[in-house]
């Protein structure tokens, strides 16, 4: 009767072994996989970061790029529509118009090198 009982205990007791052992490994890979996903899921926010970062960037590096573009222009513009007080004082009005225009118009559509 014991023996029958400590052979019944031992067979007791490596089932409760393996079952602890399997358990711990079932925990393990449950932790390793709660870790895994853990990690892609930093890993992809990271990446949609780094992603708006380069965006951003660019946005504002394009501004600034078409700001200097357009800072020229205006300049130039400026340059180009600005008539001297001193070319009004010294010059005649045909002078200054066809310095202004590049020789081409003059007043009700002819040109300015044709006299009326």
């Amino acid at each position: 009767g014991q023996r029958i009982d400590a052979q019944v205990e031992r067979a007791w007791a490596e089932q409760r072994k393996d079952r602890d052992t399997r358990w711990q490994a079932h925990q393990q890979k449950k932790q390793e996989t709660r870790q895994k996903l853990k990690d892609e899921s930093v890993s992809v926010q990271q990446k949609v970061e780094d992603r708006a970062s380069v965006s951003g960037r660019f946005l504002d590096m394009a501004g600034s790029r078409l700001a200097a573009v357009e800072d020229t222009w205006l300049r130039e513009s400026d340059r180009e529509a600005a008539v001297s007080s001193s070319s009004l004082r010294s010059g005649d009005l045909q002078t200054i118009l066809r310095a202004a225009s590049g020789g081409s118009v003059g007043c009700h559509g002819s040109t300015i090198d044709e006299k009326p």
